[in-house]
């Protein structure tokens, strides 16, 4: 009869300790880029819990909450250039100052709004509630 080989639970944690240390130093970026998405994943849906716990909020009540701008803020305009044309369905167009915001409108004024949405959303990426401006000279 053969005996088999008697390992304690101390042992045992060892190791699974020493082979999990071997694996992560050995594919530690695999290793991160799954904890990195495993938190997006989680901030995703606490997101959208969260999200759903709230009222809706309409398109112009988002982009009227996303400026967040008083009366002195209305008075300063940003002039950009739209650059536009037509296809078979839609007016598309885009800003000579900022070429990668492009997108389209079934009219002229909806491409104009669009634009101007796309130019908010982009600048305002990122800025915390509570913001602060200053006008400056470059």
């Amino acid at each position: 009869m053969q005996q088999g080989l008697l390992i304690d639970d101390t042992q045992i944690k060892q190791l699974f300790k020493t082979a999990l240390v071997e694996v992560l130093e050995e594919r530690a970026e695999l290793f991160h880029q799954v904890f990195l998405e495993a938190w997006e994943d989680i901030g995703l849906a606490r997101a959208i819990e969260a999200g759903l716990q709230t009222e809706t909020v309409s398109r112009e009540g988002f982009f009227k909450s996303l400026l967040m701008v008083n009366a002195k803020d209305l008075q300063r305009k940003v002039k950009q250039t739209m650059i536009y044309w037509q296809s078979d369905q839609f007016w598309l167009g885009k800003l000579l100052e900022h070429p990668e915001i492009m997108t389209q409108g079934e009219t002229l004024e909806e491409l104009e709004e669009n634009l101007r949405e796309a130019y908010l959303m982009m600048v305002m990426a990122e800025v915390p509630e509570g913001y602060q401006t200053k006008e400056m000279v470059l």
